[in-house]
């Protein structure tokens, strides 16, 4: 009689239970389940491997879940969540048998299958390569903004005009106001920081500014193409007299990838003025001579 009594309880256990069991035996998840007083009641075999914790609840009153956290405030403020109906989801630092790791908790109340009462239950996987990455990306960010502050710094206090195009699309990626000053299109400015306007936009208004318009025309063609990856420097004769050197690169990360074109113009109006000053000089001083 005992082994038909065996047999026909075990042949009543739900077949889905026995299925989920047996996926809790093999699953990277970590599930634990814990008395509300944080001693262990089950926990599977990723969460053994991953705390090394034991289950003897009648050797220790322990509040194990709670020892599982770098902060124990963390842990205490899911407890206070999970009492008042709450399922609490959160990312921290746990310690494990491997030392200090990041991980995804999922906490939350439920009544315990075998006596009734509440208890803890615990999914959560380790998200340290994740929280890794994204702490790396975010110092890259940061140096990102800290450099970009400093170019900017640097370029808005700078003599020299700075002016970024990407020719591919036609969009005005950088400039510093000093740009707006030197091709006297400072009404065009608000636009140009809200990407109102296009390198094409400003054109109308930057050449008629140019005395030798052709010329000028014939020497920017080549640095339209993304194919043309000449470095030129020469002079622009502007028809008030004014006298722009002009330095023009193309910018390519380190994998050679373009990203656009740079324009550097800088007023160099009094030094020709001051070189033709010391040519007339000389002439007049070799006249003297003579």
């Amino acid at each position: 009689m005992l082994v038909e009594s065996t047999i026909e309880v075990a042949n009543q256990i739900d077949q889905q239970a026995l299925r989920s069991i047996e996926a809790l035996h093999h699953i990277s998840v970590m599930v634990s389940l814990y008395t509300m007083d944080g001693v262990v009641l089950m926990q599977n075999p990723s969460a053994v491997r991953c705390y090394g914790d034991t289950l003897q609840p009648h050797r220790s009153t322990e509040n194990i879940f709670l020892r599982h956290f770098a902060d124990q405030n963390v842990g205490k403020k899911a407890i206070e969540a999970i009492h008042l109906g709450k399922v609490c989801i959160i990312e921290t630092q746990v310690l494990t048998a491997k030392g200090v790791r990041w991980h995804e908790m999922n906490i939350r109340c439920i009544p315990d299958p075998v006596m009734g009462h509440p208890i803890i239950l615990v999914s959560e996987q380790d998200i340290t390569k994740q929280q890794t990455a994204l702490e790396e990306r975010q110092r890259v960010e940061e140096e990102l903004r800290w450099k970009e502050a400093l170019l900017r710094a640097m370029t808005d206090t700078s003599l020299l005009a700075f002016y970024v195009v990407d020719n591919r699309t036609d969009k005005i990626l950088y400039f510093n106001h000093r740009f707006c000053e030197i091709w006297g299109i400072e009404h065009l400015e608000a636009q140009m920081r809200l990407a109102q306007l296009k390198n094409n936009d400003i054109i109308p208004d930057c050449i008629t500014k140019v005395a030798n318009l052709p010329a000028f025309d014939e020497s920017c063609k080549p640095l339209q193409s993304e194919e043309n990856r000449c470095t030129i420097e020469d002079e622009i004769v502007f028809v008030d007299g004014r006298t722009i050197r002009r330095f023009s690169n193309q910018i390519r990360d380190i994998q050679d990838r373009y990203f656009g074109r740079l324009y550097i113009f800088e007023d160099i109006s009094g030094r020709k003025q001051l070189e033709t000053a010391l040519r007339e000089s000389e002439q007049l001083y070799r006249s003297v001579i003579k």
